[in-house]
C-alpha cells in the first residue's frame, strides 16, 4: 500500500509560485485570461476549490502547459487529504491474493 506522509504541493501553490508571480499575473489578469471569476482563481489559490478538468483545460490553454499536469496535482493533492482523514481504516484493509 501506497502511503501519504508527506503533503504533495496543491494546485494554487504551483499556480502562484511558477506561473503567476514570476510572470507578474494578478489574479484578475489569469481570470480575464481564463475568462472565469477572479474569486475562482483565489479560491484555487488558497485551495478550497479544486482544479476541475474544464479549469485545467483552461490553464492548460492560457500557460502552456497541459490539462493533466493540472489535473495530476489535484489528484495527488486529494489522495493525500484522503488518506489523512483516515490512515487506520486504509491501512486495516488487507489485499486480496490474485491468482
Amino acid at each position: 500500500m501506497v502511503k501519504y506522509n508527506l503533503p504533495p504541493t496543491f494546485p494554487g501553490q504551483i499556480l502562484k509560485s511558477a506561473y503567476l508571480d514570476p510572470l507578474g499575473l494578478t489574479v484578475e489578469d489569469l481570470a480575464d485570461a481564463i475568462n472565469i471569476s477572479a474569486d475562482e482563481i483565489r479560491y484555487i489559490l488558497t485551495g478550497e476549490e479544486k482544479v476541475t478538468a474544464d479549469i485545467a483545460i483552461r490553464l492548460s490553454c492560457c500557460l502552456n502547459t497541459s490539462p493533466e499536469f493540472w489535473l495530476g496535482l489535484q489528484i495527488n493533492w486529494d489522495l493525500w487529504r484522503t488518506f489523512n482523514l483516515r490512515p487506520a481504516i486504509y491501512e486495516s484493509i488487507r489485499p486480496i491474493e490474485l491468482h
